[in-house]
């Protein structure tokens, strides 16, 4: 029998997370055109969960169309699906490189969130 060796205390993520439930409705696509409806349960400047039913396999990058606050505009991010094991439905996205616009919105997102954490943005 094997023993587990204790994990390291090194940190997961890059930046701090916004832990309580964030709902703001996105659209995400692979390589194509065709576009998903999912969730953003929960983000920060270096990623996000999407709670959708449709599939991505790990490493896979993809495409999120987010909801800037002025009506019918998005921002667009682009990410890398990562391993996750917490639910049937969806996935963990990195981030890549973001301008300060894309900064902008996710702290915007956030604020907004923290103020109304029952509602969805």
């Amino acid at each position: 029998m094997t023993t587990a060796k204790p994990r390291e205390n090194t940190p997961r993520r890059d930046s701090d997370r916004f832990l309580n439930p964030i709902r703001v409705l996105v659209f995400w696509r692979k390589n194509g055109p065709e576009r998903f409806e999912a969730d953003i349960c929960d983000i920060s400047i270096g990623g996000c969960f999407i709670n959708t039913r449709e599939n991505a396999a790990d490493g896979e990058n993809i495409t999120l169309e987010v909801p800037t606050l002025v009506p019918d505009e998005v921002m667009e991010f682009s990410g890398t699906v990562v391993p996750q094991g917490r639910t049937l439905y969806g996935f963990g996205v990195r981030f890549g490189e973001l301008n300060e616009s894309q900064r902008s919105l996710i702290s915007k997102l956030i604020d907004r969130a923290e103020k109304q954490p029952d509602r969805r943005t």
